[in-house]
């Protein structure tokens, strides 16, 4: 597959991305903040079961034509 890269500031998108991704962190953090002590704590425990069982292939589960198995 070929991608026609002309017109397109790739750093830029980097830069986007990665400045997005900070900002989910700090919102993630900021509600978190918002829920009692308890719910919090029922919450960041399930997150910690969920991410020890992804793989990196599970990211793509969800694009359409993307099949992981692939390569």
């Amino acid at each position: 597959m070929d991608i026609d890269l002309r017109g397109i500031d790739v750093r830029a998108m980097l830069r986007d991305t990665e400045a997005s991704f900070a900002e989910v962190s700090d919102a993630r953090a900021e509600f978190l903040d918002t829920l009692d002590a308890p719910i919090r704590k029922r919450i960041e425990t399930r997150v910690a079961v969920v991410r020890a069982t992804l793989d990196t292939d599970d990211a793509y589960l969800d694009i359409p034509g993307r099949n992981p198995a692939a390569g």
